[in-house]
């Protein structure tokens, strides 16, 4: 796997990533989770070897700039990002592949560009969660609330990147050996104890949620082949509100595979087998 960084120039903003695969191959574009990295992938990319891969850290994310303090995360400055990349790349075609925050990137991404995604494969994520329209203002209130006191926290020091690790497998869904990976790429060194590099503000509400109604906006502009990925054990779907987005979309499969929300980083050999099946990006070298 080789590291890259570069510049993009219209967003002001170092991206970092590792690029691996086939250099003649197609590109694809992997996207992680929130408060993952690139290193989310790097299990599953030996499978994808007869691709051109690339997985970039998000902004705020990894090795990857922050968005200054004037700008806030949320999910189009994201796509934004995305598009801006793919752009800057110019790149012909281009296979996405998301987990979690980076598959409802991924979806919204192939909406804004349609001419150019040829296939979408979405791990554990079938588009972001959406607010009545009626919430929105109270969910703004709730944002400006928590920045204002964002300011005053302490980073969280650890002794080790094990330690890190550790603690971030105690307080979500991801598993220790999973924690580690991602911990090594996303900690940093500071006053001779360890703390992760992502921003402080990615734990802030989202101040702009999209209402259902706009998210189907989205839906109908994509064009392209999508497969969703669902794990037994991951994150509880409103079956009843997949159906709803999923009618909206041409054509559009699912699988449903043992494991939590990070299948993809513990069990990449069965995810890879299920993407080869599902025809969205081919694996000739698994």
């Amino acid at each position: 796997m080789e590291e890259f960084q570069l510049q993009l120039p219209s967003m002001d903003l170092k991206v970092a990533g590792f690029r691996c695969g086939k250099r003649t191959g197609p590109q694809l574009l992997a996207m992680h989770g929130w408060l993952d990295n690139a290193a989310s992938f790097t299990a599953l990319a030996p499978y994808l070897s007869s691709y051109d891969l690339y997985a970039i850290d998000f902004p705020g994310h990894g090795r990857s700039s922050h968005f200054p303090k004037s700008q806030a995360y949320q999910m189009f400055d994201y796509v934004r990002f995305g598009v801006t990349f793919i752009k800057q790349m110019e790149w012909e075609s281009v296979y996405l592949l998301g987990h979690s925050l980076g598959a409802s990137i991924a979806l919204l991404t192939s909406a804004m560009l349609p001419e150019l995604v040829r296939g979408l494969c979405l791990i554990e994520s079938f588009g972001p969660i959406t607010k009545v329209q009626q919430e929105c203002a109270n969910h703004f209130q709730k944002y400006i609330e928590q920045s204002l006191k964002k300011d005053k926290t302490m980073l969280s020091l650890y002794s080790s990147v094990s330690q890190a690790a550790k603690v971030r497998a105690a307080y979500s869904n991801v598993n220790q050996d999973c924690a580690e990976i991602l911990a090594r790429r996303g900690t940093v060194q500071k006053d001779g104890y360890y703390t992760w590099s992502s921003d402080p503000r990615l734990r802030l509400s989202s101040p702009q949620p999209l209402t259902e109604e706009q998210l189907e906006s989205f839906l109908q502009r994509v064009r392209t082949q999508i497969h969703l990925i669902v794990a037994h054990d991951g994150w509880v779907f409103d079956e009843n509100l997949v159906d709803k987005r999923a009618s909206q979309i041409k054509n559009i499969s699912r699988t449903h595979l043992p494991g939590s929300h990070h299948l993809h980083m513990e069990n990449p050999k069965e995810v890879a087998k299920v993407i080869d099946k599902s025809n969205i990006f081919p694996l000739s070298d698994s």
